[in-house]
């Protein structure tokens, strides 16, 4: 099966930065990427110091109790589980079920207090207090086998369709799990949080679309082309259990946990122990990989030193050996004197011709017009014109 432009392009492309400097442009890009690599690792590892030292509690009195007992220890906030940006407030790890602030239940449902404190999906029907709409163009690719390949097609596939995405959010706590009559609650403020939510979920639709002239057109050529829009809800769902984890503080004796920017994560629906695990897992991940990108780099980077270092210390031998044979050529008395008119070099018309020219073999210089013609920016034979590589000497027999 005979490759696309875009395949053979893109392959081209990437072969001549490998291979670019003798690898240094790769060794560089890998080098870069083992630096990254390492950095993430670094957070991970710092993230997971600070999960494995937080407050955990599945009761609101129990932790609160916690707080209360670090405080009496460590007044000044610098106990090995605080965060740095938030005054020197505790980490903690709350497991809760989620409950709106602004309502109140009515039999299987709840019922807003004030207005604005539950969200109602208007495809199901559920009551959430996140709900977010994902908008968004469906695209295909046609390939005359039925399937993809080359290199354009592993980069195209991970390119994102056209999306348009809206989230509302109001109020809510987190209330003990096993505790459903207690009116101890911990609030929970997502406000300025960029950590992924815990969504579910509950209506995915595809709409397809009408082809349009150019469809056609763009399938044939190789083109992606939408075939549909699809319309995705998801929620944050009333009662269900949550793992919090961020910087905790009390308000008026009313508990607050607000995200924490240093750790990846705010809420999850995991527990803490497999949130220790996935951060361990991350964590040695980013450091084998660190270690595969750094010897790969260290490795591509001191060949390319060793053959461009080669590579110049050739040239100075060939450049040293050239001024030998010049001086020597120059020197040369039966060269200026005596010459039949076959043999003068055409270019200077005074000494004999000496050296022969590679690849085209034509021997019509003298050394140091060879010389000259060899260091050109484009050094061509003065006869046939060819691009030539380096010159030789010819001795008489």
């Amino acid at each position: 099966m005979s490759s696309s432009p875009i395949d053979t392009a893109s392959a081209t492309a990437v072969i001549w930065f490998a291979k670019a400097l003798d690898g240094a442009l790769l060794g560089l890009t890998l080098g870069a990427a083992s630096v990254h690599t390492w950095l993430k690792h670094r957070s991970s590892s710092s993230a997971l110091r600070r999960v494995r030292s937080a407050h955990s509690a599945s009761r609101v009195a129990d932790l609160r109790l916690l707080l209360e007992a670090d405080e009496h220890t460590d007044e000044k906030g610098k106990g090995t589980g605080r965060g740095s940006e938030g005054r020197g407030l505790p980490i903690v790890v709350f497991r809760g079920r989620i409950e709106p602030l602004k309502s109140h239940r009515i039999g299987g449902g709840w019922k807003d207090s004030s207005g604005g404190g539950v969200l109602t999906s208007e495809w199901t029907g559920d009551q959430a207090v996140v709900l977010q709409r994902n908008h968004a163009y469906v695209y295909t690719q046609y390939s005359w086998s039925g399937k993809n390949f080359g290199l354009f097609a592993l980069f195209a596939r991970s390119r994102k369709d056209q999306t348009w995405t809206s989230i509302r959010t109001v109020p809510f706590n987190l209330v003990d799990v096993q505790n459903e009559s207690s009116a101890d609650k911990i609030r929970v403020n997502v406000e300025g949080s960029t950590h992924p939510l815990p969504l579910t979920a509950i209506y995915h639709h595809l709409t397809p679309v009408r082809p349009s002239p150019s469809t056609f057109m763009q399938a044939f050529i190789g083109n992606r082309y939408p075939v549909g829009v699809l319309d995705e809800e998801k929620i944050l769902p009333i009662g269900k259990e949550i793992t919090a984890v961020g910087l905790c503080s009390s308000r008026a004796g009313v508990l607050e946990i607000k995200p924490c920017n240093e750790l990846p994560f705010f809420l999850s629906e995991i527990t803490k122990d497999q949130l220790e695990e996935k951060l361990a897992i991350t964590s040695k991940l980013y450091f084998y990989s660190g270690i595969i990108l750094g010897t790969l780099s260290l490795g591509i980077l001191g060949y390319s030193i060793l053959r461009n270092w080669q590579k110049w210390k050739d040239y100075r031998k060939q450049n040293q050996q050239m001024r030998e044979e010049i001086a020597a050529a120059q020197g040369t008395v039966e060269d200026l004197v005596d010459v039949p008119e076959g043999e003068l070099c055409v270019i200077c018309l005074m000494r004999r011709r000496r050296s022969a020219f590679v690849p085209c073999g034509h021997l019509v210089c003298c050394p140091g017009c060879a010389f000259a013609v060899e260091r050109d920016r484009y050094p061509k034979c003065p006869v046939c014109r060819q691009e030539i590589r380096s010159t030789v000497r010819i001795y008489d027999s």
